[in-house]
């Protein structure tokens, strides 16, 4: 009696979701601008962007939203960063644009059906996106999830507009206490020409006090080989309640590579993230040279 109305609920659960896409396939837009800037987290941006299989709850409208099935609590986000972009022409350094990012996460784990919703804005000089995201997550057994991420962006360059509504599919699974594996897919309904990626990642930590973090992935659309990217990171726990993180980054879809390092200070209610990064691009014979300060706040209850 108890395994069939498990069944039951879980395929109201899928239908749910079925239905979801299928609206979402017939009342949106296609197409967008093209910005390389990465909307992600503070903890994120410390490990150059590798989180695919990490258990994290702030990430569920930013990167996988599976894992959120495996949380039981609520949290607030908030996080503020700033970027400078230089050029290198003819080996000298130039300033081109100051930029920032703000972001505001929402997540409730508490019930049957997990959800997050946020919102982020990025701003530079010529260039502004907006993006409203909503996650929704359930467990599939005891240690495998599924989420679904709707996310509505929203570009203005040079006063043009775009606005454009994808989905992100993902998939968590827990072998055992120090190995998780994670699965991506983002904008499997091609709604942005440019942002049809699939990245699988896999963590493993050992006793809580290292953990070594790895995605690799590409457009699935375009040829993996060519659009390749990879992603590799490490975190150590530092005394009792700090980690410090450092990840590595190659991304061969937009001639970008780059590093990140990262401080975290964790409490049962709290944690304070502090995040630099460091992305270089050689595009059209110009390379141009992006650095950014992250802090970011999370409190659970």
């Amino acid at each position: 009696m108890k395994s069939s109305k498990s069944l039951i609920n879980i395929a109201f659960k899928f239908q749910t979701i079925k239905t979801y896409l299928i609206l979402l396939f017939l009342f949106t837009g296609n197409n967008g601008f093209t910005s390389n800037y990465q909307l992600e987290t503070t903890r994120l941006k410390s490990t150059a962007g590798a989180g695919v299989a990490s258990l994290l709850i702030d990430e569920a409208t930013i990167l996988n939203p599976a894992p959120m099935a495996f949380f039981n609590i609520a949290s607030f986000y908030i996080q503020r960063s700033d970027q400078t972009t230089t050029t290198n022409e003819n080996g000298m350094s130039k300033p081109i644009n100051d930029s920032e990012h703000i972001s505001f996460i929402a997540s409730d784990s508490k019930g049957i059906l997990k959800g997050s919703a946020s919102y982020q804005k990025f701003k530079e000089t010529n260039f502004s996106r907006k993006r409203w995201a909503v996650a929704l997550a359930s467990p599939i057994g005891k240690s495998s999830a599924i989420g679904i991420n709707f996310r509505k962006t929203k570009d203005e360059e040079n006063k043009n507009l775009s606005e454009y509504t994808q989905v992100i599919l993902g998939l968590s699974h827990v072998l055992d206490e120090s190995l998780s594996f994670g699965l991506v897919l983002i904008d499997p309904l091609n709604k942005k020409v440019t942002d049809n990626k699939g990245i699988i990642g896999m963590q493993y930590s050992y006793k809580h006090l290292l953990s070594l973090i790895f995605d690799i992935g590409g457009d699935y659309k375009e040829g993996i080989e060519e659009t390749l990217s990879y992603k590799t990171a490490v975190q150590i726990k530092v005394f009792e309640d700090f980690y410090f993180r450092m990840g590595l980054f190659k991304d061969k879809s937009v001639l970008e590579n780059g590093n990140g390092i990262g401080l975290g200070w964790v409490q049962p209610k709290l944690s304070i993230d502090f995040a630099m990064t460091t992305k270089k691009t050689n595009k059209d014979l110009l390379e141009k040279l992006f650095k950014e300060t992250s802090f970011s706040l999370s409190y659970r209850f």
